[in-house]
């Protein structure tokens, strides 16, 4: 198999929309939060925003799902921004555990944030998913959080095989919320 259709694979495999929710539900589930916490709080809210996302993304002015074009990206980030202070605010107010609320505030500011940089570069939306996971986990386990480091290098490496983002863009996406969800997690 060529380098080309690894690279594929992995960047299938570590989809932000693929690997999201298990990881969520797994990092939260070792927190020690209950599965009906975790579906009410985490996985119902996750799924809201990402299938919003992409019935904007079918919308005909757009190019789909693959969001290749840079100005594409810009039309997710405001209604992303706007669902994330929903779920974040129905959180509180129905004292959702305090990690969720916390993980909430990080993605908000990733969002922000990716959406400033993104009208300069075309921050890679794989390596930011990778950075919330590798982030979570690190903060439960320097051991997990390795080996999503590690994962997370993978996947940069095949969205820059691929041709999708520069190493800047690929490593922009991961530290941006890497650096983000683990501040969050320490306060």
């Amino acid at each position: 198999m060529n380098r080309e259709k690894i690279a594929y694979r992995l960047s299938q495999a570590f989809h932000p929309a693929i690997v999201e929710i298990p990881a969520a539900v797994l990092a939260l589930h070792l927190y020690s939060i209950t599965m009906k916490e975790i579906l009410y709080f985490a996985v119902a809210p996750i799924a809201a925003v990402t299938a919003a996302i992409y019935l904007i993304l079918e919308l005909p002015q757009f190019k789909g799902l693959d969001m290749n074009i840079r100005d594409d990206r810009q039309t997710i980030y405001p209604p992303a921004i706007i669902l994330l202070c929903i779920s974040a605010g129905l959180t509180y107010f129905f004292e959702g555990p305090a990690i969720i609320q916390t993980l909430y505030l990080g993605t908000i500011a990733i969002t922000g944030m990716n959406y400033f940089i993104n009208r300069k570069l075309k921050i890679s939306l794989h390596t930011t998913g990778m950075g919330v996971v590798t982030a979570v986990f690190t903060s439960i386990s320097l051991g997990l959080g390795s080996l999503f480091f590690v994962a997370s290098g993978f996947v940069a490496w095949s969205r820059i095989v691929l041709d999708r983002h520069t190493p800047l863009e690929a490593a922009l996406g991961f530290f941006v919320s890497y650096s983000f969800i683990l501040a969050s997690t320490l306060i």
